[in-house]
């Protein structure tokens, strides 16, 4: 059964990137609060949170796991274990919008590391308190002040350390930080801190540790600090330190039952039925309840499962702050049931595309289809000009696992091949697109360059006397819709489009009008701003032997990129720096020739930057506005005399027979 409705719970994450430690740190941590009754290893394929076969045999998280543990102060925590490899960020994205707080584990001997670096970013945009664990103080090279400087320099100044981790001859320790020193930390973010270490120093006096515990507690909460501790998940020490950090210094959040329902579907099982993993956020739900999907449709609830033991044992009913598992609605994952503004984080796009190629076909693409209901981003195209079937993806780590599970989950033998990259295209200046369709509707759109990063925006500067809200609703959606291509083909960035002008008649005007003319204007726009193409540029870590540096570095200058070399204690070195993502193609598996296999490449997206092709286009998917005379005859079933026709007064019709003849001599 859940918990009363009175007692607290947490909603926790657990983040790193890979081979960080993290899963064997859940582990400890589920051992450590008596959840488990042994520690599983990732090496032997026995952790809790790991239960797929392709996580077993790689040794690495593709999707997230929910387990569950108790605290003396918070009876319940509800750990969200994420990915840690960038191929698998999608998860992590959906993770991070159902949290309360979170764990970000850093490894003591490689530091802040590419999935470091979007993790934290997101964590920041959604406002969550951040607890450090800095992992693996058992290997040669480990250094806790070192990361930690690194934490505060590239991350954010407010790390403050409650431990003090050494290591000598091998040997852990682990001590408090003395408590008028965590203090005068302190006191930089929080006035009461200053009175008392001043108190404190002027009377000689020791600080309350309570007092201090209750103070960082606050400022976690609020999102001022982020504490650091440390230790060795391996070999299982400082978990204990870290359970007690938690049960002390996790933020408290009060159940919201006595509000109307609402909740985020975050994750999608498809198993015997469509499981939807759902934070409850407010109000209560029970079985066979009836729930608001959109503000046409609702949908009855079968069942309500409890996710965290593996029978998923079914329960009555859950409130806010539970964690469940419903079954009986069919609802994409990342929807929002009932009606509450939730604040998402959006750091994940797909790279790549690849084509499938498989001997069943039609089977290899209904198991995509169902994968797809599990990661949305996981989209599929049918080239109509080559035949071919194209997936996007986040890299080849994951087009390797994509086999994996097809073949184990489907006893599909597929593959995924000829891997291109996803540009995307920017205006360079300021272009304006007119058009009419119909002398009684039409509109002008003008089109802006932003900043990198951007996105699409859209603007209306005109009244809702000049054009009807239900018309501007509607050439808004077309603009965002159209803007998934661009005069390439590729997804439009960085502009921002504004409806200057536009025209209706409230008898002669119809939904067709906009439907054709606001993609022509949009193009139009588009040709008059000279869009140019982007390629992804991605910023990667490379740890190797010392040995095998030359080899590397010989290679990394003929792919093109500028790296750094930090170097370890031990016999290994970090080669990080930055390079356009089509010359780290297949650099992997080239670093795992070169080093025997020791090698360890990882990289994410940094930025877009101009591409040196600028006429790489790919093939348009769905109706076409660059070939006006096709998309308005054959894609939209209109007439060429409409389009552009000259605009007309609007007259004063005294019968709705008039109105059809003005019609029919407009040739609608």
């Amino acid at each position: 059964m859940l918990e009363q409705k009175d007692e607290p719970v947490v909603t926790l994450g657990i983040f790193a990137h890979a081979n960080a430690g993290k899963t064997t740190i859940t582990e400890r941590l589920l051992y450590e609060t008596k959840a488990i009754d042994e520690v599983g290893s990732v090496d032997d394929g026995t952790t809790v949170t790991d239960d797929l076969n392709v996580e077993r045999a790689r040794g690495i998280s593709v999707r997230s796991a929910l387990v569950n543990f108790n605290l003396p102060s918070l009876k319940k925590v509800q750990l969200i274990d994420t990915p840690g490899h960038i191929d698998f960020s999608a998860e992590v994205e959906r993770a991070i919008t159902v949290l309360d707080a979170a764990v970000l584990v850093i490894s003591g001997v490689e530091g802040i590391e590419a999935q470091t670096y979007s993790v934290w970013k997101a964590l920041h945009q959604k406002n969550v308190p951040v607890i450090i664990f800095i992992n693996k103080m058992d290997r040669m090279g480990a250094n806790y002040e070192r990361v930690i400087e690194q934490l505060k320099t590239e991350l954010d100044d407010a790390i403050v350390p409650i431990v003090n981790v050494q290591v000598v001859n091998g040997k852990i320790t682990i001590s408090d930080v003395p408590p008028l020193i965590l203090l005068d930390m302190l006191s930089k973010y929080d006035d009461e801190c200053i009175d008392m270490y001043f108190k404190c120093v002027e009377n000689n006096l020791t600080p309350n540790k309570d007092w201090l515990d209750h103070k960082i507690k606050y400022l976690l909460g609020k999102n001022v600090i982020y504490p650091v501790i440390g230790g060795s998940a391996l070999k299982d020490v400082g978990i204990d330190n870290f359970v007690i950090c938690l049960d002390k210094l996790l933020p408290t959040f009060k159940r919201k039952i006595d509000a109307d329902f609402s909740a985020f579907v975050y994750s999608v099982r498809i198993e015997e039925s469509e499981n939807l993993y759902t934070k409850i956020l407010t109000g209560e739900i029970s079985k066979r309840q009836a729930i608001q999907i959109s503000s046409e449709e609702s949908q009855k609830i079968k069942d309500i499962k409890d996710p965290s033991k593996k029978s998923h044992t079914s329960v009555d009913y859950a409130r806010s702050g539970d964690i469940v598992i419903l079954n009986g609605l069919t609802v994409p994952v990342g929807t929002m049931l009932g009606n509450f503004e939730l604040k998402r984080v959006n750091f994940v796009k797909p790279l790549l595309t690849m084509c499938l190629k498989s001997d069943k076909m039609l089977e290899a693409v209904d198991a995509l289809r169902i994968l797809q209901k599990e990661d949305p981003y996981l989209t599929m195209h049918y080239n109509k000009l080559t035949g071919d079937v194209t997936v996007s993806l986040m890299g080849e780590v994951q087009a390797q696992v994509l086999e994996q599970i097809l073949y184990d989950r489907f006893k599909l033998t597929a593959s995924f091949v000829s891997p291109r990259i996803i540009c995307k295209e920017a205006p360079t200046k300021e272009g304006i697109g007119k058009c009419s369709y119909t002398r009684v509707s039409g509109l002008t759109l003008k089109v802006k360059p932003l900043l990198e990063g951007s996105g699409v925006v859209f603007e209306s500067e005109i009244p809702t006397g000049t054009l009807l809200r239900k018309y501007q609703r509607q050439v808004e959606r077309l603009v965002m819709q159209y803007s998934e291509q661009g005069l390439k083909g590729w997804e439009l960035t960085n502009a921002k489009v504004v409806l200057t002008d536009g025209y209706f008649d409230s008898m002669g005007s119809e939904t067709i009008d906009f439907n054709i003319s606001t993609p022509i204007a949009l193009f139009r726009a588009l040709r008059d701003a000279r869009t140019r193409i982007l390629e992804p540029v991605c910023r990667y870590n490379l740890k190797i032997d010392a040995k095998d540096i030359g080899a590397i570095s010989k290679r990394l200058e003929a792919r093109q990129s500028h790296f750094q070399i930090r170097e370890g204690l031990d016999a290994s070195v970090n080669l990080y720096g930055s390079a356009k993502l089509r010359n780290l193609l297949s650099f992997q598996n080239e670093v795992r020739k070169l080093t025997s296999g020791r090698g360890e490449f990882t990289y994410e997206l940094d930025s877009y930057q101009e591409c040196s092709d600028q006429e790489e286009e790919i093939p348009f998917i769905g109706p076409d506005p660059r070939n006006e005379n096709h998309f308005v005859v054959n894609e939209m079933g209109g007439s060429m005399i409409n389009l552009d026709a000259q605009p007309t007064k609007k007259k004063n019709m005294s019968s709705k027979f008039a109105w059809q003849q003005l019609k029919k001599s407009l040739g609608r």
